[in-house]
């Protein structure tokens, strides 16, 4: 089964370097409620904590692919929660893609859940090119990780490793690839 998936992955990859399709229909839909502050503070925060998740994910290595796709923060009056849309990063094998997956939400998780704003929930939603079921290389989301507040807490950032914290995260649907 892990031949097929490899197989597979490989064929994604080849297709996607010659495929010159517009990519910007692609992306997520942006929400409204974090286009539309309320508050000075709180487009202040909401700018500063996009930096801190672009200045954490860097570039995508992926020629025309945005590594940040699409954030949306919104302050629920209680904390934050955030929708992060990212690329995953191509490499030479498919175990090197899905763990550099895994670290860039080990990555984002603990840069947030350690700073100073009020976090209440962080999704991140990660995408990569696939070929689906009649042979179209396209975007589409293979990883969605969900980690809260109180889940968190419980974390110590310096010893944790990316598959310890895919093992406790609050909600997780991953791609039979990404697995």
């Amino acid at each position: 089964m892990k031949i097929f998936f490899g197989i597979i992955l490989i064929i994604c990859l080849l297709l996607s370097f010659g495929c010159e399709e517009e990519q910007t229909n692609l992306l997520p839909p942006t929400g409204t409620m974090a286009n539309t502050p309320t508050t000075t503070s709180f487009s202040k925060a909401e700018n500063e904590m996009k930096s801190l998740i672009a200045e954490t994910l860097g570039t995508c290595n992926r020629e025309g692919i945005p590594k940040v796709r699409n954030i949306d923060i919104v302050n629920a009056g209680y904390g934050y929660n955030l929708d992060i849309h990212y690329s995953i990063d191509d490499n030479l094998t498919e175990g090197f893609i899905k763990g550099g997956a895994r670290y860039d939400v080990l990555d984002v998780m603990e840069v947030l859940y350690t700073s100073s704003y009020d976090i209440q929930w962080t999704d991140m939603y990660g995408y990569f090119s696939m070929v689906d079921d009649f042979g179209e290389a396209r975007e589409m989301e293979v990883i969605h990780a969900r980690l809260g507040e109180d889940t968190a807490a419980k974390i110590i950032w310096n010893n944790i490793t990316a598959d310890s914290l895919f093992n406790i995260l609050d909600y997780k649907n991953i791609h039979p690839a990404f697995q």
